[in-house]
């Protein structure tokens, strides 16, 4: 049984994400929120966490979706601005004196309490296996959006696979994105090297979901069937068979032309997509 609500989780999704800064596409949301609808319907039990939370924006989603007795971590370095390993700086930045704070104050403003959540102010390869598994258990929803070098990457994967439990998800970030391609090098060796089992089941516009090859079927098809209307085909990554799911409608609105500024507005009427669309 989830601790929140589901209104409360659906607040979050059409409206309350908008209102913490960060990086959170309305598909990966979706998907996000799918996943963790199949691990409920099938009794999946574990805790919960991210690497790289900044202010919060996916946490708080992530952390809507734990059962009773679940925990929370979350992995960031927050104001130590000079531990980054992608664009270290000595000098103390007083924009981000306040980071953690602000970090805390928005899970409270959408979640309500903070009792369940263990942070860890560091770097992830200060971050052992052991001190997440000390604090939370085993962790069923493991999202990476950390540090974007190779080395980080890969480090990161690999403390994800150590703490995973059995039918855990990791939610891998910035996959695609040309500015970072230490982030698909990164997940390029940890895959072929197959020193652990965890394969690919569904890709997005922005992040990659993998699972223990035990899941996968059960993952691919339960999300094909739950999100259909996001499901756009079915293609190969890192030889693995997985859905690639896209904003069909949005790409819709493009192909027809409509002016920039017509398309923002109706954007803002995403859930009456439907019915704009007959």
């Amino acid at each position: 049984m989830r601790k929140f609500p589901n209104d409360q989780l659906q607040r979050y999704l059409q409206r309350g994400n908008r209102r913490v800064e960060g990086w959170l596409y309305p598909v990966d949301a979706q998907l996000v929120r799918a996943v963790g609808d199949i691990q409920t319907e099938n009794k999946i039990s574990g805790s919960v966490g991210e690497i790289g939370v900044w202010k919060g924006r996916l946490f708080i989603l992530l952390y809507l979706l734990i059962h009773e007795k679940e925990k929370a971590f979350g992995i960031d370095i927050f104001d130590l601005n000079h531990l980054s390993k992608d664009r270290p700086n000595p000098k103390s930045n007083p924009a981000l004196n306040q980071l953690l704070e602000m970090f805390l104050d928005n899970v409270r403003a959408h979640a309500g309490e903070i009792d369940e959540i263990h942070t860890f102010r560091d770097t992830s390869d200060n971050v052992a296996a052991s001190d997440i598994l000390s604090k939370v258990g085993k962790v069923r929803l493991f999202s990476i959006d950390g540090g974007h070098t190779k080395e980080l990457v890969i480090n990161d994967l690999e403390l994800a696979v150590s703490t995973l439990c059995e039918q855990g998800v990791v939610i891998f970030d910035d996959c695609f994105k040309p500015e970072w391609p230490g982030v698909v090098n990164g997940l390029h060796e940890f895959l072929y090297k197959k020193t652990a089992d965890l394969v690919p089941f569904a890709i997005s516009q922005n992040k990659v979901f993998l699972c223990r090859s035990i899941a996968l079927e059960m993952y691919r098809e339960s999300l094909k069937e739950m999100e259909s209307r996001y499901y756009n085909k079915e293609t190969v990554f890192f030889d693995s068979a997985v859905g690639f799911y896209s904003n069909r409608w949005e790409h819709r609105v493009k192909k027809k032309g409509i002016p920039r500024k017509i398309h923002k507005i109706l954007r803002r009427f995403w859930p009456y997509r439907e019915m704009l669309m007959r």
